[in-house]
């Protein structure tokens, strides 16, 4: 019996002893950069303007900031080659920005996409806006023989949103809502116009590469509305617990 105790005392402190040498993981590092990540802070776009000649701003140390987070990482676009993608916190999914060299003063294009089961969002502070549509994003033919056509909402405030002639035909610029990849209805436009809520999937997009080099500088004195819109957002436990909802109602 002596010995028995003997082998469960020393089996004990061993198990003991191996517990200390191996501790428990830490918990794992969130992969998206949530609405009150500290990392913001850094990639605040208000502070990171370094102008050269005036006007000029740098894209290069804007992308830097964004990668710097440790979880956006570059993808390339159609119409850039040096763009970042950040995952984000549910309700949203993902941050895209490009920051394009153009004449004296670049180039923005920036989405925030928003998620399918992303529930009643309050669009207020952006609001209003003006749905716009065309080509076979509208259910209508197409205009020329790739177009995608365009579905969306655009936004009378910052950067105000606008129809532009393109190089193919008209096409969104400025700040918008788009609508392109989900089957939204007039009736759900209706509601979005009336109660500024919206459910998903959608993006919040500003694209400046139609505009006039006027505007493509206050774009970069308004870009910084639609990070703290996204900031203050609810902070989701987990993106992937989000709960499953209808994509428009």
């Amino acid at each position: 019996m002596k010995t028995l105790r003997l082998c469960f005392l020393i089996s004990a402190l061993l198990l003991t002893g191996c517990m200390l040498l191996t501790p428990e993981d830490p918990p794992q590092e969130p992969t998206e950069l949530k609405p009150d990540d500290f990392a913001w802070d850094e990639i605040d776009i208000a502070q990171d303007y370094e102008y050269i000649d005036v006007t000029r701003i740098d894209c290069g140390t804007l992308r830097s900031k964004l990668t710097g987070s440790g979880k956006c990482l570059p993808v390339k676009l159609p119409f850039a080659t040096s763009a970042i993608r950040c995952p984000l916190s549910f309700p949203a999914e993902s941050l895209t920005f490009a920051c394009i060299d153009q004449d004296q003063v670049p180039a923005l294009y920036v989405s925030f996409a928003f998620s399918k089961n992303a529930h009643n969002i309050d669009l207020s502070e952006l609001m209003p806006c003006a749905p716009a549509s065309d080509g076979p994003a509208a259910q209508k033919p197409p205009r020329f023989p790739t177009d995608p056509g365009y579905h969306v909402c655009l936004l009378q405030n910052a950067t105000p949103g606008e129809l532009v002639q393109a190089p193919d035909a008209l096409r969104p610029a400025g700040t918008y809502i788009d609508l392109s990849n989900t089957a939204c209805t007039d009736a759900d436009i209706q509601h979005l116009l009336n109660n500024h809520i919206l459910s998903g999937p959608f993006d919040i997009v500003m694209d400046t590469r139609f505009l006039d080099e006027q505007a493509r500088t206050k774009a970069f004195k308004d870009l910084p509305a639609l990070f703290r819109f996204y900031r203050k957002l609810p902070v989701h436990p987990n993106l992937n617990t989000a709960p499953n909802t209808d994509s428009i109602r």
